[in-house]
């Protein structure tokens, strides 16, 4: 990766400075690691939080137009794992289907929220027609700890479940909750449970 070392460095710093202004997240480690296998094939920059102090991103050098992206999709996979990181110190990353949408929700929307980008493929995955029977679908494991993680989010042909499902539907969550109640923020909702956006959230029209 030494070609890439200037747009890691720099990009790392913008991620950390845009982060650390908001959140409590002075006591993460981070991990750069060359490793296409973690790696998101369309971006070629994968991220994983595996606890509330450990940062990975994994990035597969040799995909094709790296050198163009890689700034922006470091910068946005770090502001994102570090909202994981935020959050799961207060009260866990999730156990059930219904917190971990709630998770995912919300640090798609740090992301665009500190990055002014736009969202990401996985989080518009779905066609508005998709929405309301996927979610009823998953209406049906939102409380249950024993739903399949992978399923959900990686998508299962035989389920009926399109791949980054669990991605889309947690952006579209999170999405109508923060345009029905304009005064919060993914920022500020980082430590907010689960079961208040449960509570509140509006079904569709």
């Amino acid at each position: 990766m030494d070609p890439f070392l200037k747009e890691i460095s720099d990009s790392i710093t913008d991620g950390l400075k845009k982060t650390q202004a908001l959140l409590p997240v002075d006591d993460v480690d981070l991990v750069i690691e060359d490793n296409p296998d973690w790696a998101i094939p369309e971006t070629g920059v994968g991220g994983q939080a595996p606890t509330a102090h450990i940062v990975i991103i994994s990035i597969n050098p040799l995909k094709d137009g790296i050198a163009k992206s890689l700034y922006k999709e470091i910068t946005s996979t770090l502001t994102h794992e570090l909202h994981h990181c935020a959050r799961m110190k207060e009260i866990g990353y999730g156990k059930t289907l219904w917190e971990t949408l709630v998770t995912e929700g919300l640090t798609a929307h740090f992301d665009l929220e500190v990055n002014k980008g736009q969202p990401k493929p996985w989080d518009i995955t779905l066609k508005l027609e998709q929405i309301p029977e996927l979610l009823k679908k998953a209406e049906k494991e939102y409380d249950s700890e024993k739903y399949n993680h992978s399923d959900w989010f990686f998508g299962r042909e035989d389920r009926n479940i399109p791949r980054w499902t669990g991605y889309s539907l947690a952006y579209h969550i999170i999405g109508k909750y923060l345009k029905n109640n304009p005064d919060k923020t993914a920022t500020k909702l980082y430590k907010t449970p689960a079961i208040e956006f449960r509570d509140k959230y509006i079904k569709e029209d």
